[in-house]
């Protein structure tokens, strides 16, 4: 059983969520994890998207963007199946080293 979880958060671009699982799953990292990938305030083509795990909406789409983002990552915490949870943004890509 995975003792860590990868939480991504994607807004809008398939392409950013291809970019960033491509780099998730060529690592040559060791460690076994899952991937979550949360949908955050999302576009349809997000919504839609099968690799996505969960939605999260915030009450106020129009809210300062920085403090949306972190209202998702406090969902992405709370929500997560392990105790390990490494934050992930769509524009971030895993390295071997």
């Amino acid at each position: 059983m995975e003792q860590y979880t990868v939480a991504l958060l994607i807004y809008k671009s398939s392409d950013w969520l291809e970019f960033c699982l491509d780099g998730i799953y060529s690592s040559k990292n060791e460690t076994r994890f899952k991937v979550e990938v949360i949908a955050n305030d999302p576009t349809e083509d997000i919504s839609n998207n099968p690799k996505v795990t969960r939605i999260f909406r915030n009450k106020d789409p129009r809210e300062y963007y920085i403090n949306r983002v972190y209202r998702a990552w406090n969902y992405a915490v709370e929500t997560c199946s392990t105790d390990n949870i490494i934050l992930v943004n769509s524009d971030m890509y895993f390295s071997d080293y």
